[in-house]
Order: C-alpha cells, then structure tokens, then sequence
C-alpha cells in the first residue's frame, strides 16, 4: 500500500518524508537563530503579506507562531509543514535561504 500526501498539484511527484523533515531541521535553525519570521498566506479568507511573526514551538508535523494581525491583536495559530511545502504559506526567511 503506497500512502500519497495531498498536494495542490495532482500531477506532482508529491510530498516526500524528507522533504518535511528538510523542512523542519530548518525550521529549527531558524527558531535557534532567531525566532521572527515573517509570514504569508495568499490563499483563502485572511490574505497576510509578511507579517511578523513569533515561533512559539516547532513539533513533529507543524510549528506555532503568534502574530500581530491587523496590528492590534495577537493570534496565535499552527503551520502544517505540508502546507509551506505546497505554498499555501509562505515563509521568507525560508525563501531567502533558499536565494543564497
């Protein structure tokens, strides 16, 4: 039984298990480093554009960060790490490590 992962592409070879933990050990360098990140999310109700964002934890399939949305209020919510895979969010720290 081969189990394939859901991506926004159908044709795509899809998300491997390397890939999220690619992912995640850079994730965890970032939090090491420095915990701000600035997230994006383009899709959906809430479109966010590099908001500044607080990594509160990383765990085994997602990471928490607290963000100041609309600049007055604190929300704090989970990322999948299949979804900055597939691009429904954006991390630019993760896109400029990329670029180097």
């Amino acid at each position: 039984v081969i189990y394939r992962m859901r991506t926004s592409n159908p044709k795509s070879s899809g998300v491997t298990k390397l890939d999220v933990e690619t992912i995640k050990k850079r994730l965890n360098d970032l939090y090491a480093n420095n915990s701000l990140i600035h997230v994006s999310v383009l899709t959906g109700r809430a479109k966010i554009n590099d908001v500044p964002s607080t990594i509160t934890g990383i765990y085994n399939h997602f990471l928490c960060v607290t963000s100041r949305v609309k600049n007055y209020k604190e929300e704090s919510f989970t990322i999948n790490f299949i979804d900055i895979l597939i691009g429904k969010f954006i991390i630019k720290e993760l896109a400029l490590e990329e670029e180097i």
